[in-house]
């Protein structure tokens, strides 16, 4: 039983379970999509026998094993003037029309608010959601730009939308978590790996795509 993050089900664990499978064709998957604070909340019920989100502090009843640290990027319609830019910067973004994030989501989304704020631009912020997928669905359809997590872009990236790096960076480290009731069982132990293999593929995919911008 896996609980993660969206971004992470739709882009990460397709791959995983697939390799997973070779080893343990036998084994039933269940994969909910939760946010954060849910996922959270179902590893120290014993609901889920890994969590895959945001690393999170110390807390009783969870054993958290870092992944990654992910830097967000910032995303953009295809042909907006922006793209034709390297590397874009905070106050690049002033005046734009900024989709989300909705200012009482998770975790993931602080860092975007608290870099906006630091920045003291002006942006237009007249639609908001909680998911990314969704914000990269937004911004593919030309409703405004966006600063999102990196591991949907590659997808997006092949529907047109442009996928730039932005400063000063927005980071945010994910984790694996479990619950703290003993050893790690042999067959988690085996999705621990192949998960942070293929976060690392999959950022690495990133930082290839923003190199080999057209």
């Amino acid at each position: 039983r896996i609980a993660a993050l969206a971004a992470i089900a739709m882009s990460i664990l397709p791959a995983v379970i697939q390799r997973f499978r070779i080893l343990y064709p036998d084994i039933k998957i269940t994969v909910e999509s939760l946010g954060q604070r849910a996922i959270e909340e179902h590893v120290f019920l014993g609901q889920a026998d890994l969590g895959i989100g945001v690393d999170i502090p110390p807390r009783e009843g969870i054993r958290s094993t870092a992944i990654a640290r992910a830097e967000y990027v910032c995303i953009l319609p295809a042909g907006h003037q922006l793209a034709a830019r390297d590397r874009l910067t905070m106050a690049d973004l002033a005046g734009e029309e900024f989709i989300g994030p909705m200012h009482e989501a998770d975790a993931l989304w602080n860092g975007i608010d608290n870099a906006i704020e630091t920045a003291g631009i002006p942006v237009s912020r007249r639609l908001e959601t909680q998911h990314s997928q969704i914000l990269y669905a937004f911004v593919e359809a030309g409703l405004g730009v966006a600063i999102a997590e990196p591991f949907s872009a590659p997808l997006f990236h092949r529907l047109g939308v442009a996928v730039r790096p932005i400063a000063p960076p927005v980071h945010l480290d994910f984790a694996l978590l479990e619950p703290d009731i003993g050893p790690t069982p042999e067959i988690v132990n085996c999705l621990h790996a192949e998960v942070i293999r293929e976060t690392k593929a999959c950022l690495d995919h990133v930082k290839a795509l923003i190199a080999r911008k057209p």
